[in-house]
């Protein structure tokens, strides 16, 4: 049953690709974008109405259904030990992610901002929020993805929501 054990990685794949893309074209709505140097982490600046629902709803739909299609797997009497395995291992990380992404949010919740969305990856973390003010919001944002996936400083990128359309991105990661 090699052909499932593909399966179940061309669909990690596709649900990578999918999640790229449609962070990418987020990212990039506008077209002027114009450089800073922060201290630390990295900052975008992005705008949109409801773009916290949105982004929500779209991650959430992209999981469900990639959880979806690797339950048929789980589910198909054909499939192999092994297979099975895979599709179970990737499941558990899908629901990991959801419960990080979940904490995050509510803890940056906690610290004063009025919403935001984490996107949690294998090796990295992008977090949208609105009205990063400072530096020192950048890192009580950067310290709770630190705090919860164990991940450096230099893969935690935040994004902020800008209200007036207006994008700029600006990037310099700090080195642990």
């Amino acid at each position: 049953m090699k052909k499932l054990r593909w399966a179940i990685l061309a669909l990690s794949v596709v649900l990578c690709v999918v999640i790229f893309f449609s962070w990418d074209k987020i990212a990039s709505s506008k077209n002027n974008e114009s450089v800073e140097n922060n201290a630390i982490g990295s900052e975008t600046y992005v705008s949109g109405e409801n773009y916290f629902e949105s982004a929500r709803y779209s991650r959430d739909q992209v999981r469900s259904e990639t959880v979806s299609a690797l339950n048929e797997i789980l589910n198909n009497e054909k499939t192999e030990a092994e297979t099975r395995s895979a599709a179970e291992a990737d499941i558990a990380s899908y629901a990991k992610a959801s419960e990080l992404e979940s904490k995050i949010e509510s803890l940056v919740k906690a610290k004063g901002f009025s919403d935001c969305v984490a996107f949690v990856g294998e090796d990295n973390v992008s977090i949208v929020v609105e009205n990063v003010l400072s530096s020192e919001d950048a890192a009580k944002i950067i310290d709770i993805a630190i705090g919860e996936t164990g991940f450096p400083s230099s893969v935690v990128k935040i994004i902020e929501l800008d209200s007036e359309s207006e994008e700029t991105s600006a990037e310099n990661s700090q080195k642990d």
